[in-house]
């Protein structure tokens, strides 16, 4: 699908219908390592600042994607990781960028996983906000009725998500990328519901927790001060640290233009 083809909805029909998913939302860790500082690293200069996180309780460590029902009830072993790599960070002079939140240390999206295959990305998304969010719309639904889900578009990134009574229809890709491939899949409407508001619960209690032990809120985006705000910027800390936690490289969208 390009641009010109819009937000048409021909690609339901051939989504591919899952019968057996999870859908929950994820916190992004590293891969047990951290530098805390930015620039251009060559692979052996980011080997030499990297400073391996202690095995802390957390349920299988080398992944990237802990999903909230594997930390409920965990939130001091997360809490024990956030604290190492916040003094990874402070060592290295990042504290002040990790004050406003979210992408890239303290990301958290929504998640679609089948057989161990994450079925969705949520480029966009990284803040406990936005990923309740879209957990809330998928848990409220009504079978009697055809509706708009989700729709999100943002620098040729989006996801389309449409409920057509008992089967739910989601859709990602990039609409400036002509050779996208479009992978639409299918769940049942009830099931996804019930796992969404189960996953939104779960996050809410998390991310109370987490605040309550660490004493700040490192989930919810705050604009940087003014006289900052031209110096460090969320596009600007994402290429600085992207490539250190091992998160996707994407461009990511101007918080204050919200």
């Amino acid at each position: 699908m390009s641009i010109e083809d819009g937000y048409g909805d021909d690609w339901i029909p051939t989504a591919t219908h899952v019968r057996d998913f999870s859908c929950d939302a994820v916190f992004l860790i590293n891969d047990g390592h951290s530098i805390g500082t930015g620039g251009d690293l060559s692979d052996e200069e980011r080997e030499r600042l990297s400073e391996p996180l202690r095995e802390l309780g957390l349920p299988q460590l080398a992944r990237t994607h802990l999903p909230t029902r594997d930390l409920l009830n965990r939130e001091t072993h997360l809490a024990r990781y956030y604290e190492q790599l916040i003094a990874i960070a402070g060592a290295r002079g990042s504290t002040h960028e990790m004050q406003s939140g979210g992408f890239p240390y303290f990301a958290v999206k929504p998640a679609f996983v089948s057989a161990g295959q994450d079925l969705t990305n949520f480029l966009w998304i990284d803040w406990v906000a936005e990923t309740a969010e879209v957990l809330k719309a998928l848990a409220d639904f009504d079978q009697s009725a055809p509706r708009e889900v989700w729709d999100d578009l943002d620098q040729g990134w989006a996801v389309r998500i449409v409920s057509r009574g008992p089967m739910t229809y989601v859709i990602e890709w990039n609409w400036e990328d002509d050779e996208a491939v479009l992978a639409g899949y299918v769940f049942a409407t009830d099931e996804l519901a019930r796992q969404a508001a189960a996953a939104h619960e779960r996050l809410s209690i998390i991310h109370r927790r987490l605040i309550e032990l660490l004493g700040h809120d490192y989930w919810t985006y705050v604009p940087l001060a003014v006289e900052a705000r031209a110096k460090i910027t969320p596009a600007v800390i994402g290429r600085k640290l992207l490539a250190s936690i091992g998160l996707p490289r994407a461009k990511r969208r101007d918080r204050q233009s919200r």
